[in-house]
């Protein structure tokens, strides 16, 4: 994506790059587990429960706007998240 930037010659500033789509840290552990089939006990939690001693958040998704704006998009997490356990051999 840096280079798409680059070669498109979008204005300089910070771009969010990330991945599109959303999920939970819960889900995001779950299909790490089913991708690489890996049996693992896992249990959703609430972030209210937790004991962290900063503040966290209630929503915190980054979001691609600039980029969108600009005509470019990535792929959906679950399949750049395949790509990647897949690329570092994982499987």
């Amino acid at each position: 994506m840096i280079k798409k930037i680059v070669e498109k010659k979008l204005p300089y500033g910070i771009y969010h790059v990330t991945n599109s789509g959303r999920c939970t840290w819960y889900t995001f552990a779950k299909t790490i587990f089913n991708t690489l089939h890996l049996d693992a006990d896992l249990t959703p939690a609430k972030s209210s429960e937790s004991k962290f001693k900063a503040k966290r958040p209630q929503y915190s998704a980054l979001k691609n706007e600039k980029l969108g704006k600009r005509g470019l998009c990535m792929q959906d997490w679950k399949l750049g998240l395949n790509d990647y356990l897949t690329e570092k051999e994982y499987l």
